[in-house]
């Protein structure tokens, strides 16, 4: 019997007034938005939504709700993307003169500049600051053009996420490192090639660009308090998008799932049981993050199934991204 139960009991045994017993009980339970960094919440998921070729699965969590602490709108001339004073391919500044922290998402598209780029990892921007960005390319046959680069709303594929991961064979497991940019070329190169898609730089923006013509998609609504969403395709889970909060996952849902479209039309579309994403996010939820990659930073270690990064800010989980690496889409050759 655990300690609740125990108290529980004793209270009862008291005769203690039900309304004095509940309120007791709550005061000894430790708050629920308390994450111990390294630890995940609860996770609870949804039925699918099918969009093109993919589904796609809310999530919620059972972790309380806090104001939010960052913002990840902003006026463009406050928040500006360029090329650094020695212009180089794995790196761009970011100038944030607002007086809100800005929280940058792995996997975004920044467009424009001396070549179109891909953050490589999720990157909560101070307030009042400039700081690097951590970047590879996305378009490999173009160096040169302006210094200025955008934000865009566009995020990478499933491939190229493995990419920027530098996710690795290592006998039955899979590891994770720096980002691969040879990987990501040819990620690139692998989804032109199977999507007829070819444009003269190998950028994948521009190919985005026109699958986003092609493809006329209401834009994706998020449900009530959701936080999260996994996406699906092939009749499997290939990623889980978790966030702290359910404005954030409101204003990233729509591009996560756009992100994943390209590659589900180039296959059939196979439903996916609901067994199967629980057994994702049930493994996502117990394998620990137990690698720092910086202060605020941890990932999973070497194992068969998933690959996990987060970031958190004082031991709260803001951001929390899993790659399925049994799926073919992840570790595609």
């Amino acid at each position: 019997m655990n300690a609740d139960n125990k108290n529980w009991a004793a209270g009862l045994a008291s005769n203690t007034p039900l309304d004095q017993l509940l309120s007791q009980l709550a005061q000894a339970r430790p708050a629920a938005t308390k994450v111990l960094a390294g630890a995940l919440p609860k996770i609870h998921v949804g039925r699918s939504y099918r969009v093109a070729n993919l589904e796609w699965f809310p999530v919620w969590t059972d972790a309380a709700l806090a104001p939010r602490t960052y913002v990840t709108n902003f006026d463009p001339q406050q928040v500006k993307v360029a090329e650094q004073a020695q212009a180089n391919v794995g790196g761009l500044q970011i100038e944030n003169t607002t007086q809100e922290p800005v929280l940058l998402f792995e996997g975004t598209l920044l467009e424009g500049g001396w070549q179109h780029r891909a953050l490589t990892r999720t990157v909560l921007v101070p307030a009042s600051s400039v700081v690097s960005l951590p970047v590879v390319c996305v378009e490999q046959g173009r160096w040169g053009g302006a210094s200025n680069q955008i934000i865009g709303t566009k995020v990478a594929s499933a491939g190229i996420r493995a990419g920027l991961r530098g996710l690795r064979k290592e006998g039955q497991f899979v590891a994770q490192s720096s980002a691969d940019q040879s990987d990501v070329w040819h990620k690139v190169e692998r989804l032109a090639y199977e999507s007829n898609i070819h444009k003269p730089s190998q950028s994948f923006v521009e190919m985005r660009n026109d699958l986003d013509v092609r493809m006329q998609i209401d834009k994706i609504v998020a449900l009530a308090g959701q936080r999260g969403v996994v996406i699906a395709i092939g009749g499997h889970p290939v990623a889980l998008e978790l966030f702290d909060h359910p404005d954030t996952l409101a204003e990233r849902l729509d591009s996560i799932v756009r992100g994943y479209i390209a590659e589900s039309m180039l296959r059939d579309f196979v439903a996916t049981p609901s067994s199967r994403v629980r057994t994702f996010v049930d493994r996502t939820e117990r394998q620990e993050l137990s690698e720092d990659v910086d202060a605020n930073r941890k990932r999973t270690t070497s194992n068969a199934h998933v690959a996990s990064e987060a970031l958190f800010e004082s031991d709260v989980l803001l951001h929390l991204s899993t790659l399925n690496v049994k799926h073919e889409l992840v570790l595609a050759a």
